[in-house]
């Protein structure tokens, strides 16, 4: 399967945010277990995935979704897809989740208050 990495520039003050800095890790990782497929590499790359520590999701730094993130998560959830990490996988799920819960609550914020 062929899958591009790069689709947009990187923005400028990359990573902004503990959200981007992970998902750095993660293709770095990623590219690590591309060149050696072994049992040790997936298993960094499967460590990353598994949240047991609550205190990882801090929302600090700025919030934004660029383009450049966007194509990160695809690129990482073809990656998921083709090595059969489903861990992986759902790991994209979870920050796609997290983005649609901020802006449907910035939304619904918004609209009551009358903030524009």
């Amino acid at each position: 399967m062929y899958y591009e990495k790069e689709t947009a520039d990187k923005p400028e003050k990359w990573p902004a945010n503990a959200r981007e800095q992970i998902l750095d890790t993660l293709c770095e990782c990623v590219e690590k277990f591309e060149k050696n497929p072994s049992y040790k590499t997936r298993e960094v790359l499967l460590s990353l995935t598994c949240e047991h520590d609550l205190n990882l999701n801090e929302n600090f730094g700025l919030v934004r979704v660029t383009e450049y993130e966007v194509g990160i998560l695809n690129f990482l959830y073809l990656v998921g897809n083709t090595y059969q990490i489903s861990s992986l996988k759902t790991y994209i799920y979870n920050i796609i989740a997290e983005f649609l819960k901020f802006f449907v609550y910035r939304c619904h914020l918004q609209g009551g208050i009358g903030i524009r």
